[in-house]
């Protein structure tokens, strides 16, 4: 049960770090977050 609402979690999360790397883009911080994001996802 707590796998399955971690995973849920991680799912959402997942579609609204999106989101706002969507809506960072429209006012020009886009780079700097898909950037962010690569460079976190490495370490």
């Amino acid at each position: 049960m707590l796998v399955e609402q971690f995973r849920e979690q991680q799912a959402e999360a997942a579609k609204l770090d999106v989101a706002i790397a969507n809506n960072l883009k429209e006012v020009g911080y886009g780079r700097c977050v898909v950037e962010n994001r690569m460079w976190n996802d490495q370490g």
